[in-house]
């Protein structure tokens, strides 16, 4: 029986401007790598042995930022992703629900004293990945969007944070989506994918133009107190991100009888607003499309290859707007 050699490559064939990445591993002072401190800066703490920032999440004290300007405003029309790890050590929580968030914020709308996260409607222009603390319900974990006018669109699952876990956030907004793709790992394999959506009516555009770890106040914010303490690690930021994650393949069939039978299996995470198409080669020279395109859904697309050649083939995947 003849050996069959099945291989893999992911290529993103994509019309984009250049891209912009900005990486924070936190191996030297953050604070002379252009990142700065907005109001309580006890909270916020560079951890120069483990290479992270260790962060207090204190709802009793009033809005503080640990953030970076951009240098640029992304609205909805931007391609931009965000990944950082995120460990919490301990959380307490009374009165109610309250969040530790790391995200993207407007400083001016930020530092501004009106601006109260946790009204639900005196907050504007923020995308921020959220561990809400909430005895009642339960904690969750959101994406959240606010936009100009302070209407709300989030993704969301309703599971946990273990503590003293370090799991790997990764949020991908591709220009033109509304809802934001988000998905949580924990040693290397997936957590979430936070399939569930909501979308506030009147929902437009956000402006935001700096990197942040906020620790909110809890004015007016009937009565929730939040007292959390973790790191954060490993932060990049890039424009123009990826739009082929998370690629992997398999055999399926009848491995020991007739290799008629097998096929060959490529899975990734998809996004909305793009269309893929999973490609074949022999000789890394001429590409056969596998199987009709496909719609990007926000969750692991699947294209099988049932002609699958006699020795062996490269796949690529080829993404398009």
């Amino acid at each position: 029986m003849k050996k069959l050699l099945f291989t893999f490559i992911a290529l993103a064939s994509v019309a984009v401007a250049h891209a912009t990445t900005f990486t924070e591993k936190f191996s030297g002072n953050p604070l002379a790598n252009g990142w700065q401190i907005f109001g309580d800066t006890n909270l916020f703490q560079w951890d120069s042995t483990n290479h992270n920032l260790a962060v207090t999440w204190d709802s009793s004290q009033t809005n503080s930022y640990f953030y970076y300007p951009l240098g640029m405003t992304l609205t909805t029309n931007t391609d931009f992703g965000l990944d950082f790890d995120l460990n919490i050590k301990d959380a307490d929580i009374e009165g109610g629900t309250f969040q530790a968030a790391v995200g993207l914020i407007n400083f001016a709308d930020a530092t501004n004293p009106g601006f109260l996260r946790d009204t639900g409607y005196s907050s504007t222009n923020v995308v921020e990945f959220d561990y809400f603390l909430d005895p009642t319900y339960g904690n969750s974990l959101a994406t959240t969007e606010i936009d100009t006018k302070g209407y709300f669109a989030d993704v969301y699952d309703n599971v946990d944070l273990d503590r003293n876990t370090t799991y790997h956030v990764s949020i991908t907004h591709f220009a033109g989506d509304t809802l934001i793709s988000t998905e949580v790992l924990v040693s290397n394999q997936v957590y979430s994918f936070m399939l569930g959506g909501y979308l506030e009516g009147g929902f437009g555009d956000f402006k935001v133009d700096a990197l942040a770890i906020p620790s909110y106040s809890d004015e007016q914010a009937y009565g929730a107190s939040l007292l959390a303490h973790g790191t954060v690690a490993n932060i990049v930021f890039t424009t123009n991100p990826n739009p082929v994650r998370n690629m992997n393949g398999k055999i399926s069939g009848q491995l020991g009888g007739d290799t008629n039978a097998i096929a060959w299996t490529t899975a990734f995470q998809s996004y909305s607003n793009w269309t893929y198409t999973v490609e074949r080669s022999a000789d890394l020279k001429s590409w056969t499309a596998i199987s009709p395109s496909g719609k990007g859904t926000g969750t692991i697309l699947e294209f099988l290859d049932t002609n699958r050649p006699p020795d062996h083939a490269v796949y690529r995947v080829h993404a398009q707007r």
